[in-house]
């Protein structure tokens, strides 16, 4: 993922100028899982096989292929297995089956048996063996030395040098030791001196310098690719942009599905909370009442008011909506890095991904708006025309698109953190902000005033005001103050006391504008808009920062199209 201070020479081949036509032969493993955990075994390889493998791989080619990769890491008996019941040493030969799907000539794993026991270590060792002696070049990083000697070479690091390459049994010669977990204490001690005793040794000339090819020595990472290289080795085929995206959403549809917290929240919370909020709303919070009940609320309450109620009601509307996308999305991006890191140095197109992500999120949004609005209207009367619309279908819209904003920034929150540790706090802050700044509780003072309009709520508030026509039940609003006073009748002169009926209507002073009219509602869905549009940009530069191919432009890596 980054390219080395030194050089990286692929049979003399410079291998960071010529990435583009190495990539799709080499297998790479990190110490994280690239694969799914919620997904079976052969599911989640069937699901790598049609993002890696050429477009015109047949789905019996590749059933075919999926059965030998599993018959090579001894898993053909957990296919329908779930990844996350696998023992660590059962995963990572998964992993392995992953990048053997391709059927890469080298083959790197980074602590492969790390947090394995001595059992499992061992048996992946063997396994990685016979892989080898299948006819690929396997490069292991480890710091287990118990099957050390599986390996046909090994090389000891110590401070950044070289300290020995060659047999395992003739490590333990050049060193003189018995015990492999010797030779660690050793070059740790004095890895310089070391350094120039291996340098100075028959072990250098006969597993270093002997093995070097000519070419290594001529060829120039300025140089262009050798004829034959650009013969023989075509660059990493650019897979399908569409074909990309069916598969990967339908495996994160898969994903979600078989995600039982995941799902729960995007099917029942938004139902939930339209059941709270019935709870607790009159019926006629969005619509008013009749003067003839107006009338009889006023002479026993000695008040009427439905602006404040109504307001009240639609900012949880639109909190509800924001934050449905905000913590559906949220952690998308970032819990998958490693897989998708891996999957980007193949072949995986950025655009796809995003979108795949998007294509089920909003799909599952569109569900739980209609449901949070079925749930409330049970309760609450929603008023039957609109601006442009009938008022349900127009509330229905702002609540989409306000969740498909949320959806946007909880993305952008995913992609730019750098664990998920990180992202329970930053979208506690933006709750708060969106709540505080949205300016609908709080009347903001100047200097607070601007970042009323960098938040999600004001604007979907203000457009599910303009469908109710907040200005009309503001009008609404009335007060009558009874009052005895003293006074003089005038045909006897009398002192009398009488009762004095004062009414006036009692508007509320609102902090955002709730204009009835069509320019003001398409104002406010064109903003919500502009917000998924500009956080999508966002999303999309934070993501490729994890990219070594997004990176290439400034580290060189390759010529490879983003």
């Amino acid at each position: 993922f980054e390219p080395a201070e030194g050089r990286v020479l692929y049979n003399g081949d410079d291998f960071y100028s010529h990435f583009d036509l190495y990539r799709s032969l080499i297998g790479y493993v990190p110490q994280e899982d690239i694969i799914h955990r919620e997904l079976p075994v052969g599911q989640a390889l069937r699901y790598a096989a049609r993002l890696r493998l050429p477009a015109d791989t047949s789905e019996g080619e590749i059933e075919s292929r999926i059965e030998r990769v599993l018959a090579e890491v001894e898993m053909e008996t957990q296919e329908e297995q779930i990844v996350g019941q696998l023992s660590g040493g059962q995963r990572k030969r998964v992993s392995i089956g992953v990048e053997l799907l391709a059927e890469p000539g080298v083959f790197f794993l980074d602590e492969a048996t790390s947090g394995l026991d001595p059992g499992l270590e061992k048996k992946l060792m063997y396994t990685l063996r016979r892989l080898a002696d299948g006819g690929r070049t396997i490069v292991l990083v480890t710091h287990a030395t118990a099957n050390i000697k599986q390996c046909d070479h090994v090389a000891f690091l110590s401070e950044g040098r070289l300290v020995f390459f060659g047999p395992p049994d003739s490590a333990l010669s050049f060193f003189e030791v018995s015990d492999f977990a010797d030779i660690y204490g050793e070059i740790e001690r004095e890895p310089a001196l070391w350094e120039k005793r291996f340098r100075e040794s028959s072990y250098y000339e006969r597993y270093v310098l002997s093995r070097l090819s000519p070419s290594a020595h001529r060829v120039s990472s300025a140089d262009g690719p050798p004829a034959a290289a650009s013969r023989l080795m075509p660059h990493a085929p650019r897979a399908h942009p569409l074909r990309q995206f069916t598969t990967l959403t339908q495996r994160y549809f898969e994903l979600v599905v078989r995600d039982k917290v995941l799902l729960t929240v995007l099917l029942a919370v938004m139902p939930l909370v339209g059941l709270l909020l019935a709870m607790i709303a009159v019926p006629s919070a969005l619509t008013g009442d009749s003067p003839e009940r107006i009338a009889q609320i006023v002479a026993e309450s000695g008040s009427y008011t439905i602006a404040g109620q109504a307001q009240t009601v639609l900012l949880m509307l639109a909190l509800a909506a924001v934050l449905l996308g905000l913590f559906s999305a949220s952690f998308e991006l970032v819990r998958e890095r490693a897989i998708y890191q891996r999957e980007r140095m193949v072949n995986l197109r950025l655009g796809p991904y995003i979108a795949s992500k998007l294509a089920v999120l909003i799909g599952f949004a569109a569900l739980q708006s209609m449901a949070l609005i079925v749930v409330v209207a049970f309760k609450v009367q929603f008023p039957f025309d609109g601006v442009l619309l009938p008022g349900p279908l127009e509330v229905y819209l702002t609540l989409l698109l306000a969740s498909i904003a949320g959806i946007m920034l909880g993305l952008f929150i995913s992609a730019l953190v750098a664990g998920m540790n990180s992202v329970i706090y930053i979208v506690l802050v933006v709750v708060f902000a969106q709540i505080i700044f949205g300016g609908v509780v709080f009347d903001l003072p100047g200097v607070a005033q601007p970042l009323s309009y960098l938040t999600l709520t004001r604007w979907t508030v203000e457009a599910l005001g303009s469908t109710v026509d907040m200005p009309r039940l503001n009008s609404l609003g009335q007060i009558e103050v009874r009052r005895t006073i003293d006074t003089v009748d005038p045909l006897t002169g009398a002192q009398v006391q009488r009762q004095v009926v004062y009414r006036d209507q009692l508007p509320v002073q609102f902090n955002v504008d709730y204009a009835h009219t069509a320019d003001h509602l398409l104002s406010r869905w064109a903003i919500l808009m502009a917000f998924s549009i500009v956080l999508g940009m966002l999303t999309i530069w934070a993501q490729s920062r994890w990219s070594a191919t997004d990176r290439k432009r400034t580290s060189g890596l390759s010529r490879a199209s983003t």
